[in-house]
């Protein structure tokens, strides 16, 4: 028998082989440690300790080895306890964001192959470098690691990182498994693998050719059309370089946070789905959902058009 532990579940938890020892495994209880398995004698099985953010590994309890990976060799019962400790050092990073995107490259910029596919950019607003290799980005909400960057890489301090969207990943290690549509409300998602959640989503609009979407400015919470596009470079917003959609869409849609936010300006009345009146929006792309409770809403505009959008609560 294999028992693992944790000084605190808080700081951290243990890997072993490809299980994952924490509150989402299924089976657990709330008190997940000690964590107890059978296996069989003379196998060696890797286990790893994760530290949680704002903590860092110490050591395994009892045999004083630092690495955080090691292989063990079950000759009987054994026991190992994973030591964490707060990183003093820690600073929190900033979320990544995705910056910029293009479905329609008909002869804007192509890739190492000469050809014009679609891309997306990464920014990092962070002051230091972040490694990408825990993050994986996707065109389906429900499969959050559809594409898994998983090679070293890295973006740079206020820099940006470029992905081919072709799925063509033969091609090299900026190229995806999957291809970018024309088709409006489009989603697109980058996932932290190791916190599990989606860092950054975006619901595309249909973006007529050679043309770009991205936010107005890098890191921005507005998202514009640029008639320039600026693959692996700042945004720049120029006024007459930006084009209105006609089409008014709601992001992030589905929503989780407090803010959701339209396309255009809009004016209307915000009903449930059962036609009761919740709030009104007047002459803004701000709409805040704080006092909403879960589900299906409908907006009812100026012109008569109806926006629907969802709401979730975690």
């Amino acid at each position: 028998q294999v028992v693992l532990d944790v000084n605190d579940p808080i700081m951290g938890k243990v890997k072993m082989n490809t299980i994952i020892i924490d509150e989402k495994l299924e089976g657990t209880s709330t008190n997940i440690y000690p964590w107890k398995g059978t296996y069989f004698q003379d196998i060696e099985i890797p286990i790893e300790a994760i530290a949680n953010p704002g903590y860092q590994f110490v050591r395994w309890d009892g045999i004083n080895i630092t690495d955080e990976n090691i292989t063990i060799s079950i000759e009987g019962d054994t026991n190992f306890t994973a030591i964490f400790q707060i990183d003093t050092t820690y600073i929190e990073p900033l979320p990544l964001f995705i910056n910029e995107l293009q479905s329609a490259n008909k002869n804007v910029t192509s890739d190492e192959y000469g050809e014009f596919d679609d891309w997306l950019e990464l920014y990092n607003p962070n002051d230091f470098p972040v490694e990408l290799n825990q993050y994986a980005l996707t065109d389906n909400r429900d499969y959050p690691n559809k594409y898994k960057i998983d090679i070293p890489l890295s973006i740079p301090a206020k820099g940006f990182a470029h992905f081919w969207c072709d799925d063509h990943t033969g091609q090299g290690i900026n190229h995806t498994n999957f291809k970018l549509s024309q088709k409006p409300n489009e989603f697109l998602g980058l996932y932290n693998i190791k916190l599990d959640y989606f860092e950054d989503s975006i619901v595309c609009p249909n973006i007529p050719q050679n043309k770009s979407y991205g936010r107005s400015f890098d890191g921005s919470s507005e998202w514009i059309v640029f008639n320039t596009p600026t693959p692996n470079a700042t945004n720049k917003w120029i006024d007459e370089e930006v084009t209105d959609l006609d089409e008014i869409f709601l992001y992030p849609n589905p929503n989780s946070t407090s803010v959701l936010f339209a396309s255009q300006e809009i004016t209307g009345k915000i009903f449930s789905i059962t036609g009761t009146y919740v709030g009104n929006v007047l002459h803004s792309k701000t709409i805040p959902i704080q006092g909403l409770s879960s589900g299906v809403y409908l907006i009812k505009i100026e012109n008569n058009e109806v926006l629907k959008f969802v709401v979730i609560k975690t």
